[in-house]
């Protein structure tokens, strides 16, 4: 028998950790933020495609520069966005996304990422992950999330804007 490789353990963990979480979407609100434990909690994320940075430029045959990059955006209550994901003009934001990591793949954009997603009122949410599934993993926060650990689960609204929704849950 073959010993288990780093990355295939990783993987297995991974996959451990999605078979036992159930998402419920639960719209991000005061008492909500304040109670951790089981408790899921979603958002809605609209990237300023504006702030993209990246080093290197786009090769030809490819759609996106690989190597680093950065974006940011606007987080969103459940519900907020239009359903082409545009930000409707009364919407009030309740925090800022940060993304950045890199590119490995010109032609389909997958790259590996961390983010945060920091609540104005409530502390971050850090993660890491491989931008072309729809899992990332918690590996930490601040103010009412320090120590969090668990997993978030994302779901395109309109990936011609990048504007998805994300359902964290939380230990």
């Amino acid at each position: 028998m073959r010993p288990l490789s780093y990355r295939n353990a990783a993987w297995l963990l991974v996959l451990f950790l999605i078979a036992g979480v159930i998402f419920i979407a639960t719209p991000v609100g005061g008492d909500v933020l304040a109670a951790r434990g089981s408790t899921p909690v979603s958002m809605e994320v609209a990237p300023d495609l504006a702030t993209f940075s990246a080093t290197r430029e786009v090769a030809e045959g490819e759609n996106f520069p690989t190597g680093p990059f950065y974006i940011e955006g606007s987080l969103y209550p459940i519900g907020t966005l239009n359903a082409d994901g545009t930000v409707p003009a009364d919407a009030e934001a309740i925090g800022t996304y940060r993304c950045w990591g890199w590119i490995v793949e010109g032609v389909s954009g997958a790259a590996v990422v961390n983010q945060s997603y920091e609540l104005d009122d409530s502390g971050s949410i850090l993660v890491n992950g491989y931008e072309a599934t729809e899992f990332r993993i918690v590996t930490g926060g601040t103010g009412d999330f320090v120590g969090a650990r668990g997993i978030g689960t994302t779901t395109a609204i309109n990936a011609e804007n990048l504007t998805f929704s994300i359902a964290f849950d939380i230990e």
